[in-house]
């Protein structure tokens, strides 16, 4: 009986941690594929269009500019360095919404934040 208590909290405390955390089982979502991306940083607004490249978790992101970086994706958090307007790389940090939006921030040289649409 201990045993099976033991079990019941470790799976309740399990699934706290994993809702905190943003964890999802159940769905892991492909970044390939081309998104609109609109944002703020630096009291600038942008809208920009960037095509991903690769598997599920790595390959190249490009942007109608013709500037490229590396990306990785776990299936839920998507990571990568790119410039934008002024020049300098900045780090886009975000996460899946479902499979058709994204958002995040963004850090470098400028902050701000970004949400991203599937086309």
């Amino acid at each position: 009986m201990k045993k099976a208590h033991f079990i019941l909290i470790a799976a309740i405390i399990l699934a706290g941690i994993m809702h905190n955390t943003g964890c999802n089982l159940t769905n892991i979502y492909d970044v390939r594929g081309t998104w609109i991306f609109t944002g703020k940083y630096s009291d600038i607004d942008f809208d920009k269009t960037l095509t991903f490249r690769g598997d599920m978790t790595q390959g190249t992101v490009t942007d109608e500019l013709n500037g490229i970086a590396s990306y990785t994706s776990d299936g839920y958090n998507v990571n990568f360095d790119l410039s934008i307007i002024c020049f300098c790389k900045k780090n886009w940090m975000g996460y899946f919404v479902d499979k058709d939006h994204m958002e995040g921030t963004l850090n470098g040289c400028c902050s701000g934040t970004w949400t991203a649409s599937r086309i």
